[in-house]
Order: C-alpha cells, then sequence, then structure tokens
C-alpha cells in the first residue's frame, strides 16, 4: 500500500539534518523508507532530551511535546517541556532526501524549578482549550513527600492558566506517565504504590461532553483502577503508550537486550491485554530505551487508519543512552517496517 506524504521545510530557528541513507528513490515522485533507527539531532542536547508525545498522524510534519534539561528553569537541573518538529523532505530523485528535527519554543507556563517529565496534550471542546498533563515532583501536587505525580494545566485564549491533580495520584509514591485511549474510554498509568512500579488501568463513563478535567480528577482513579496482570511483573513496568489496539510499555524484565526495553501487548477481541513482545533488536539495545510513542504517515488517497490496515505503528520515537549521542539520554525515531511514499 502506498502512503502520501506533503513535506515542505519551515524557516525555523536551528536544525540538523540526518542525510537519509534509509530512503531509497525509485523516481522523481517515488522512494521507499526503509526500517531503521536514527538519532534527532536537532532535538537533542549534551544533556537528557525525552518522553516525547504528539498527534498520531504525519501530514506535512509533526508537532511533538517532550522533556528536556535543554535550558533548565530555576536553580538545579532537571526537565522543562518544550515543543519540537519533526520534517522528512522526500522524494527527491537528484539531491538529498533527509529527516530533520527542530527544537522549539520553551512551555514556560508548564515549567517551574521543579522536574516536568511526560508530557501529553489533549483538547477539550467544553472548555475550548487544550490540556497538558504533566508528571513532575514540584509541591502543588497532593504529593507531600516530593514523590512525582501527575499535574493537569489548562490555558485558554486570554493565557489565564489553571492546574488540577490527577485523580489517581497517591500522597506516598509515583504516579506518572498517564495515556488516553479516547476509543475505548480508558487511561493508563504507572505508579508504584503496591512495590515496584506497575501500569494501571481505569474506564470512565461515556466523555460525551468533552469535560476533561472532571474525568481527570475523578477520586475513583485511585480506588477502581487496576494493574494489568498481563502486563505487569515482578520488574518495573512503566511509560504506557496506547496505539489503537496496542499498548506500548518499557520494562527492565529478564528477557530484554539489557537496561530497559521497549516491549508492545495487543488486546484481543474481548479487550484482553495479550502476552507482551519485545520491540526488537531494531529499537531496544543493550542500553536503555525509555518512553516511546508512536505514529503513522497520512495517506491523501487512500484514508484508511492504521488499526484498518495492520494497525501497527509506521514509526516510533523514543529515548535511549546508547553510545554515539550528544549526551545523555537522546530522542530517536525508528522506521518499523518498510513504507512506499508518492509525493506530488
Amino acid at each position: 500500500m502506498k502512503r502520501f506524504i506533503w513535506a515542505f521545510l519551515m524557516l525555523v530557528s536551528v536544525a540538523i539534518i540526518t542525510s537519509c541513507n534509509f530512503i531509497v528513490c525509485k523516481g522523481e515522485n517515488y522512494c521507499i523508507l526503509k526500517p531503521g533507527t536514527h538519532n534527532l539531532w536537532g532535538l537533542n542536547c549534551e544533556r537528557n532530551d525525552y518522553n516525547s508525545a504528539g498527534p498520531m498522524t504525519y501530514t506535512t510534519g509533526l508537532e511533538i511535546i517532550y522533556a528536556t534539561e535543554y535550558n533548565k528553569f530555576g536553580f538545579d537541573n532537571g526537565y522543562d517541556i518544550y515543543r519540537g518538529r519533526i520534517e522528512f523532505e522526500l522524494p527527491r530523485e537528484s539531491g538529498e532526501n533527509y529527516l530533520s528535527g527542530y527544537r522549539g519554543e520553551e512551555l514556560t507556563f508548564l515549567n517551574t524549578p521543579a522536574q516536568e517529565r511526560g508530557p501529553i496534550k489533549i483538547h477539550s471542546s467544553y472548555y475550548d482549550q487544550d490540556l497538558y498533563l504533566v508528571s513532575t515532583n514540584r509541591g502543588e501536587t497532593n504529593d507531600v513527600t516530593g514523590d512525582y505525580n501527575i499535574l493537569g494545566t489548562c490555558r485558554n485564549k486570554y493565557n489565564k492558566v489553571k492546574t488540577f491533580n490527577f485523580g489517581g495520584n497517591t500522597d506516598e509514591h509515583n504516579e506518572l506517565y498517564l495515556c488516553i485511549d479516547e476509543a475505548n474510554n480508558a487511561l493508563y498509568f504507572c505508579s508504584d504504590k503496591d512495590g515496584d512500579f506497575n501500569i494501571y488501568s481505569y474506564n470512565y463513563e461515556d466523555n460525551d461532553n468533552d469535560d476533561w478535567i472532571t474525568i481527570l480528577s475523578s477520586d475513583d482513579i485511585k480506588t477502581k483502577a487496576t494493574p494489568i496482570a498481563a502486563i505487569n511483573t515482578s520488574a518495573n513496568e512503566e511509560c504506557p503508550y496506547v496505539y489503537g489496539d496496542y499498548l506500548f510499555f518499557i520494562s527492565n524484565r529478564a528477557d530484554g537486550f539489557g537496561g530497559t526495553d521497549i516491549y508492545y501487548s495487543k488486546k484481543d477481541d474481548k479487550g484482553n491485554f495479550g502476552t507482551p513482545i519485545n520491540l526488537g533488536e531494531n529499537v531496544n539495545t543493550e542500553y536503555n530505551e525509555y518512553r516511546v510513542s508512536c505514529y503513522f504517515f497520512d495517506k491523501e488517497i487512500d484514508p484508511q487508519t492504521p488499526w484498518q490496515s495492520d494497525g501497527f505503528p509506521d514509526f516510533v520515537i523514543f529515548s535511549s543512552d546508547r553510545s554515539g549521542g550528544l549526551g545523555g539520554y537522546d530522542l530517536y525515531l525508528s522506521i518499523l517496517k518498510e513504507i512506499e511514499v508518492v509525493s506530488k
């Protein structure tokens, strides 16, 4: 199946371009993207960069938000949330095809001298504004011990900012990395309230009026969220990320390549998760791979959604402290399967 991409180069601040030997051109308007993993140099710094999230579909580029130590606000080293952009420039039979990444603006209304990690963004038509959920150890969460909790932030068109606590937060433990499966009215997050980190799920009632603040701040999450037995082990399972029928996560279980690896589990027809599968050596290494986010290429002419075809992501973005990066954890992009690209 052919994939259709409109790609253009934006005039933004400094970017580092990766020459793409994984792009094989077959003509002026046709090329193939080969599976492989590539450093997103323009997003990374000499410290840690990770925890990216963005809309599921790549069209004329991909806008993401992510955590970085590039320019820490406050007194100590740590993570702030920034925007970023990723673009493929292709196909070009003559000239060079490339993949580029750009570090964008700092989201100052989210950042504090504390740590901000694991961002996601959703839109609420009920409030007519975007909501940001981050994992943070700042004092205004309902955890007075300094552990991580999930905090929601919304900003209206008048730049008035409001924060709210995630209903699943506990007083003495860490809760991080919320993700939302809107198609199935489900929330996923990780917590160490039972000892090691486990992944928990919670099903909410229909959100017909798009009132996300009420749903996400409900105290029912704390008492009714349950660990996912098919996924959790005596090791640590963290960083859930939902994509259609698949739930991606990281684990340091013994059957991996080393450190923390990225795994996925697929739901069956009854809604039960299957045995987790390691994402493989194209992505995982002997080092640590961390929070993954999943994407597919928009098809201009063939508008099938990914779960109407094979249902698996075209590419993922994740972080790793493998050798050869700029320092600490870097963000990487991995194409998971051969993709045919046609452009006008």
